[in-house]
């Protein structure tokens, strides 16, 4: 059952299986990385729009109020209208830390989960090495065991 073959094929099939959920996982990672650069460049383009905006609401109130052109009603419109444009802002700002906030948690969910899926292959690893070597006195999965143990591995996922 776990001859030369057995093993030699087992180590093929789980090189290129782990490389393909790494060129998986990079490209994954490019996409996301690619999606958040939109909407970080939208944000910001939305934060100069709307700063324009209040700027050019401002210059028309104080053009006005110097060429005396200005009424009652046209000044309450225009404060209005500035008003409407700094809560605007204001809003923009908080959606934005909040949705920072949010990005983090859940890059901190995925690191979880995949440092789960690889505590889970490196025991998966550990048991079958000595499973095998208690079932059978197979040296070689002995060596693998140990192997693995002094690799670092299972270091490197817990920290």
């Amino acid at each position: 059952l776990f001859d030369e073959k057995y093993h030699t094929d087992e180590g093929r099939v789980r090189t290129e299986v782990h490389e393909f959920e790494r060129l998986l996982e990079e490209r994954k990672d490019r996409e996301v990385e690619a999606a958040l650069s939109q909407v970080h460049f939208f944000i910001a383009l939305s934060f100069v729009v709307y700063g324009l905006l209040l700027a050019c609401f401002l210059i028309v109130l104080l053009l006005v109020k110097r060429l005396r052109l200005i009424s009652k009603k046209l000044t309450l419109i225009l404060l209005s209208a500035i008003v409407v444009v700094a809560i605007e802002l204001a809003l923009l700002g908080s959606t934005t830390v909040l949705n920072e906030e949010q990005q983090s948690r859940a890059s901190w969910k995925l690191r979880s989960w995949k440092l789960t899926v690889e505590a889970a292959q490196a025991d998966h690893l550990l048991q079958a090495a000595s499973r095998e070597f208690v079932q059978f006195g197979n040296m070689r999965a002995y060596h693998r065991y140990w192997d693995e143990l002094r690799s670092g591995h299972a270091d490197q996922i817990l920290e």
